[in-house]
Formats: C-alpha cells, sequence, structure tokens
C-alpha cells in the first residue's frame, strides 16, 4: 500500500501535508516517517502500547517547561482549520494498513475457527488501588469471538461496568499495535479532545473480537470519557472452544466481579483520594455528593443502595449489574443519527428552592422514586430538611425515618 511523499521547504520529503504557515520542526519525528515502516513504541509510563504506538515528545520549548508536542496541538487547530493535519493524516495511513491487514485475515481458516471461540475476557479498571496497590474493580465476562466490537462495548463492557452508553465517547486500543477502534459516526461533546488521544479511530462496527484477540496473550486497552480518561485493561482469562468445551454456545454471561460503579465525571486521581476517604466513612457527604451527582448514578436504582448505607467501594451488586446487562442485551445498540445518539441523555429539570434562591437541578421525574416502597411518581415530594431522599407521601417518609435521619442531618450540617 505505497504512500505518496510530499517536498517541503525544509528539503524533507514526509508522507504527509504540511501547511506552508506551519514550522515543522515543531512536530513529533515519528510522523515524518513512513507509515508502511512505522515501529510502534511502548509507552514507558504505562509499558503498554498505548494510541496508535507513537512515541512519546519528550522535547521542551527552549527556556520553559511546557512540552513541544502540547504548545503544537493548541497553535495548530486554526492553522489546519480547513485541513487535515499531518498527525491525523499520519494515524489515518496507519488504519489504513490495519484494515488492510484485518481484511486479509478475514479469508484464513484460523480467524474462522476464533470467530466460532467464547472468550472469557477480564475487565480491569486502572485508575483505582486498593492499600495494597492493586487494581480491585473488575469484570469478567464471556462473549462469543464473532461479536462485533461496538456492540461489545456498548452492550456488553459499559453495562457491567456501570458506564452510560448514550454519554460520552471512548476509545478501544489494540495492545500489538496501538490501532485504536471507536463509535462511527459520534459527536459526543468530548470528542473535543480526540486530537490528545490519537487524532483518528477506525470505526468500531466494522470488526469483531476475533479479528483482534489471536492469542491468550492478546489484550485490549479501553478509555472511557476523553475528557476524564476512565482506563481499563482487557485481557484474556481463557478461550473455549466448541470442540472441546460445551460452554463455547455463543452466550453472553456474567461470571463475576469485583468492586462497586466508579462514579463517571471524576479523574481517577481525584478519585482516588475520595475512595480512600470513603473507607474511613461510608456517609462522607463530599464522597455522596461526588456519587449522586455523577450520570451513572442518576436512577434511583443506583442511588438507592448508596443513599440507604452509604457509598462502600469494594462491593459488587450482582444482582444490579447482571439487570444492566441483561437490559442492554434485549434492547437495541446504541446508534447514531446526524452523530448523536438515539439513546438520549435523560433531561434535566430546576426547581426553585423555598426560599427564593437559586434554582436546583434534579433528576427528571420519572427518574424520582421513592426511598421506601420504590414507586416512581411524577409529583414525588422531597425530604424537606436535606431535598435528597424522595418519597411519594408522608407515611413513607415516617417509615423511612430511622435510616434516613443520620444521612438527613449530615446533609443538613454540610449545608446541601
Amino acid at each position: 500500500m505505497p504512500f505518496e511523499r510530499h517536498p517541503h521547504p525544509s528539503g524533507l520529503r514526509p508522507w504527509v501535508k504540511f501547511h506552508p504557515e506551519d514550522d515543522i520542526s515543531t512536530i513529533n519525528p515519528a510522523y515524518l516517517g513512513n507509515p508502511e515502516t512505522f515501529i510502534p513504541t511502548v509507552n514507558p509510563k504505562t509499558k503498554r502500547i498505548e494510541q496508535w504506538g507513537i512515541p512519546i515528545d519528550s522535547r521542551t520549548i527552549p527556556g520553559q517547561s511546557s512540552y513541544i508536542g502540547m504548545h503544537r496541538l493548541q497553535t495548530t487547530q486554526y492553522t489546519y482549520r480547513f485541513d487535515m493535519l499531518p498527525e491525523e493524516q499520519f494515524v489515518r495511513m496507519l488504519g489504513a494498513i490495519k484494515e488492510a491487514k484485518l481484511r486479509a485475515v478475514e479469508a484464513s481458516p484460523a480467524f474462522e475457527l476464533r470467530r466460532t471461540w467464547d472468550y472469557v475476557l477480564n475487565i480491569t479498571y486502572l485508575d483505582l488501588v486498593n492499600a495494597k496497590g492493586e487494581n480491585f474493580v473488575h469484570r469478567t465476562v464471556k462473549v462469543p469471538g464473532n461479536l462485533e466490537l461496538g456492540r461489545f462495548v456498548d452492550q456488553v463492557l459499559l453495562p457491567v461496568m456501570g458506564w452510560r452508553s448514550d454519554y460520552c465517547s471512548y476509545i478501544l486500543t489494540d495492545r500489538k499495535d496501538g490501532t485504536l477502534f471507536g463509535p462511527e459516526g459520534a459527536s459526543y461533546f468530548d470528542q473535543q479532545h480526540l486530537m490528545a488521544r490519537g487524532y483518528y479511530y477506525i470505526p468500531d462496527n466494522k470488526y469483531t473480537l476475533a479479528h483482534l484477540l489471536t492469542g491468550k496473550k492478546s489484550a485490549l486497552g479501553f478509555i472511557y470519557h476523553l475528557g476524564f480518561l476512565h482506563r481499563h485493561e482487557i485481557t484474556i482469562e481463557e478461550i473455549l472452544t466448541p470442540r472441546i468445551n460445551p460452554c463455547a454456545n455463543g452466550s453472553i454471561d456474567l461470571i463475576s466481579g469485583s468492586g462497586d460503579t466508579v462514579p463517571m465525571e471524576v479523574a481517577g486521581s481525584e478519585w482516588q483520594k475520595l475512595y480512600e476517604l470513603s473507607l474511613r466513612d461510608p456517609r462522607s457527604m463530599k464522597v455522596l455528593e461526588t456519587v449522586f451527582s455523577a450520570p451513572n448514578f442518576s436512577d434511583a436504582e443506583m442511588r438507592g443502595p448508596v443513599y440507604d448505607r452509604g457509598y462502600n467501594p469494594h462491593t459488587f451488586h450482582e444482582d444490579r449489574i447482571r439487570a444492566r446487562l441483561e437490559k442492554a442485551l434485549k434492547g437495541k445498540p446504541t446508534t447514531y443519527e446526524g452523530g448523536i445518539p438515539k439513546r438520549q441523555v435523560a433531561p434535566v429539570h430546576y426547581e426553585l428552592v423555598a426560599d427564593g434562591g437559586q434554582a436546583n437541578p434534579v433528576p427528571d421525574p420519572v427518574e424520582r422514586k421513592c426511598h421506601q416502597c420504590g414507586k416512581i411518581l411524577e409529583n414525588i415530594k422531597h425530604c424537606p430538611k436535606c431535598k435528597v431522599a424522595y418519597y411519594c407521601n408522608r407515611e413513607c417518609q415516617t417509615k423511612h425515618w430511622q435510616k434516613h435521619k443520620k444521612a438527613c442531618a449530615a446533609a443538613v450540617k454540610e449545608g446541601r
């Protein structure tokens, strides 16, 4: 797959086109090479092959501590507002090479065999560790090899990890070479960070797990939310073949798990601090506020257990996670029309506080569930003291008071 070279005033003949006003000396040298002979580089910080295997450009601006790469990212967006950045040109060529290889693989007997396999995958959340320094939030699932990458993410990975499929973008990384895959046609707000996360990804609805998971040492990286960067590692625990194992029946199942769902709009380093605080005080209002405000804890089914008992990051709510998985599998996968997901984010309504002060956002009426009986009512009332718990009538509020009073007092004390 030969690519055209382009003469440059500097005397170089790179495989990417530069704008006349662009200073070629500021680009990461990796983007000036031949994409056909490019060798992916292991990220020295993560010890894995990350986005397209492009090595980190550690050069700094003379006399400053800021990186040339970050400065270039900020200054070239306007220059190339009508053209494609050289960096994106390069990774798109890497993507074209990868796709040619994947298409060639489809004709092989080995690929057809992998399509009949079932994979037992371990999905580990990387941005949270316990006192021993171990990642403890993980899920183990069984999935068929012929499952599309996009459906694997949308209908398996996101539900079992507790993430929302209608809220933000994601990236899958093939650890063999750093190739990125993501949702085709998506236009989530966090796509603005794509230039800092690899510039481009191959649509994940074009390929299956069998294309990438060629053996037990195969692995995938996964990033949820391109802004907050919730990082995961997907490894193969076991490969089930139909000839040997009757469990290789093409079904999808949650096998086991550990740790609770992580609030999605918190960076990993910040949540690590709140996690440590939650161990000391499960009812810490700082922790509960973070959990309650997270979009993936917006429904009453997720909020109720946390509110009543406090947040325990080590609790694995298997029934709740299994129910989310079953619901996702029965529904249709997320698709896009004009870049907008069909499954929209639940709207937020506002109600004025009694003293006429600032309006407080509250969940959409369809998501407000009575903390006592579980009924969902449009005209449900909140606790007049803390304005956090909801009840359908005074009787339910009275019955729930013994469970609620400590949290209520703490909420009022914190000024909620």
